[in-house]
């Protein structure tokens, strides 16, 4: 990862990789993806290491199993 170019996980809503605006000042980057969630999120700071760091931390899936319907 360089820090102009760092590497960003994609959306974890909709899974397209995020639009970035790489701005002298505040260089950002967001979803952009039409009613996904992620978009109504605010911008994620990308001279803000921390921030990165979090947007690129992904927790474990919870899946669910069914319970076995007694015989």
């Amino acid at each position: 990862m360089s820090a102009s170019h760092p590497h960003l996980e994609p959306c974890p809503f909709c899974g397209q990789p995020l639009t970035v605006s790489q701005r002298k000042f505040n260089p950002h980057a967001r979803c952009q993806t039409k009613n996904c969630k992620g978009a109504q999120l605010p911008l994620l700071n990308l001279d803000i290491p921390e921030d990165i760091d979090r947007w690129n931390t992904r927790n474990g899936v919870l899946v669910v199993k069914p319970e076995a319907s007694p015989e």
